[in-house]
């Protein structure tokens, strides 16, 4: 596979413009770019929160069909990301809200610091992981939990989400406004705080490197362990 290419440097439009769709539309231009300079098709792609969210706009239906991408690692998408509310939504009926499958795991799966990628067999031409925790408030804010309980609350709360939590009408919106807020703050493999281990083998499962067996990641991701809101060494 070619190299993986980040398109990282999106957030950072993202926060200097301040506005979304002017950060998309640089995010797509920033894409396009890059591809005009390698003048070839796109490796995979790695971003994160507002990097993942301004990415996915330069790879949309018509952008896929026209050049395809070989795959993607996108950590942490925040919750109004388009793409990833229309994959959700194409979720499997038995599969949960916060760890969904996706028809039969051949395009898209989902990773978090319990679950990962499933390896990297059994996929279709393309492959889109996305990791994130199940306690990610800017993943699963829900701006109608005003009135309305957020879909993940419907269900069994995940592992790392407390299941004394209850849905209250305006509180709930209260706390998971206070939660987004605080989500970096969190411990490493916990709310938008994404932990440099948990990467490895979602990573794998996209790229599929030469000759990589499992006792290879578990050593990466040994050396990614290198301490709070630390990731991986030289």
């Amino acid at each position: 596979m070619p190299p993986p290419v980040t398109l990282a440097d999106a957030a950072g439009v993202y926060e200097k413009e301040r506005l979304g769709e002017n950060a998309n539309k640089s995010a797509r231009n920033t894409f396009n770019n890059i591809k005009r300079r390698l003048e070839t098709s796109l490796g995979p792609l790695d971003s994160i929160s507002l990097g993942a969210w301004s990415s996915m706009h330069g790879t949309g239906l018509f952008a896929l069909l026209d050049d395809p991408i070989n795959g993607a690692l996108w950590a942490g998408p925040p919750f109004p990301s388009d793409m990833w509310n229309g994959i959700n939504a194409e979720r499997n009926p038995d599969s949960p809200y916060v760890s969904p499958i996706i028809g039969d795991s051949r395009l898209v799966r989902f990773a978090s610091h319990t679950k990962d990628a499933g390896g990297p067999t059994g996929w279709g031409d393309m492959r889109m992981v996305f990791l994130q925790y199940s306690s990610d408030p800017i993943v699963f804010y829900e701006p109608a939990s005003v009135f309305r309980a957020p879909e993940w609350m419907k269900e069994p709360a995940a592992v790392d989400v407390s299941p004394d939590m209850k849905f209250m009408p305006v509180v709930t919106q209260f706390q998971l406004a206070v939660d987004m807020a605080l989500a970096n703050s969190a411990p490493d493999g916990h709310g938008h705080a994404y932990y440099g281990p948990d990467y490895v083998r979602p990573w794998v499962a996209v790229t599929d490197p030469d000759n990589w067996s499992e006792a290879d990641s578990a050593r990466l991701a040994a050396h990614c362990d290198g301490g709070f809101h630390q990731g991986c060494g030289d």
